[in-house]
């Protein structure tokens, strides 16, 4: 299946996902927490997809997967001689994104289920007055809004445009070989950038706006899914480049070539 196949079997999803918005009864993740004890609790249908091999075994599985992919093959992607200015923009967006994810530390992000015996984190928000849901998830609400704005569609644009014009200025350059791997190389990674952030971004912000009105929907099943294909970028585009660009090949092969002497 094409990654445009793939996209729009996302799309439909989670267009399906958020049709029956109804008033807040469950059928999401949001539990009710009790005015005297404190304890919260969420409906059957939460309870069955937090026990569920989607959230146990599935997806743990596809993150490890991710993680020991991702770690080495980025690793070797920015271990070059000329290396200075991948390790610096590295670094520089290891820094932002630890310093934009600070507001998640400063409301509550875990709740405690005493009927399962399990402790959630982000994934149920704690509802403490019926009616009034947007007390309660307005930090979340307004911090998902403005990361999903600067964070992905504001950098969305301009890697468009930006790869737009790169496409426009290899036209005019002389035919070959190497332009058309170099069109290929630009497409695929802008076609694998979008497929894999456009559904998370979009489903969490529809999420939270419904959530906010007091609107139950099911989209949050579908972003913790779809949430997969964001970290599989990390790693799909290092083997990318290998496949398509033969400098990059053969780079890798010097690297384990001097690994395998060592």
């Amino acid at each position: 299946m094409s990654l445009a196949g793939i996209y729009l079997i996302f799309v439909l999803s989670a267009c399906l996902s958020f049709a029956p918005a109804q008033q807040v009864r469950g059928r999401s993740f949001t539990g009710t927490q009790d005015k005297d004890t404190n304890n919260v609790t969420v409906d059957q249908i939460t309870a069955d997809m937090l026990k569920s091999g989607l959230t146990t075994v599935f997806l743990p599985f596809i993150y490890i997967i991710i993680f020991i992919l991702g770690l080495p093959s980025n690793a070797m992607a920015i271990w070059r001689n000329n290396n200075k200015l991948a390790i610096i923009l590295s670094v520089c967006i290891w820094i932002f994104i630890s310093v934009s994810s600070t507001p998640l530390y400063l409301y509550q992000q875990t709740v405690y289920l005493p009927a399962m015996n399990i402790t959630t984190c982000h994934d149920v928000n704690s509802i403490t007055q019926e009616g009034h849901v947007f007390q309660d998830v307005q930090k979340p609400f307004y911090y998902f809004m403005v990361m999903a704005g600067l964070a992905f569609f504001i950098p969305m644009i301009i890697i468009i445009v930006a790869y737009v014009l790169l496409l426009r200025s290899l036209g005019n350059s002389a035919p070959g070989k190497r332009r058309q791997r170099a069109v290929f190389l630009i497409i695929t990674v802008l076609i694998t950038f979008l497929v894999c952030f456009i559904p998370s971004n979009v489903i969490v912000v529809v999420h939270y706006a419904l959530l906010a009105k007091g609107l139950t929907n099911n989209g949050y099943v579908s972003y913790i899914t779809v949430l997969c294909l964001s970290s599989l970028n990390s790693c799909l585009d290092p083997f990318i480049y290998y496949y398509v660009s033969e400098a990059y090949r053969e780079h890798v092969k010097n690297t384990l070539r001097c690994h395998s002497k060592q």
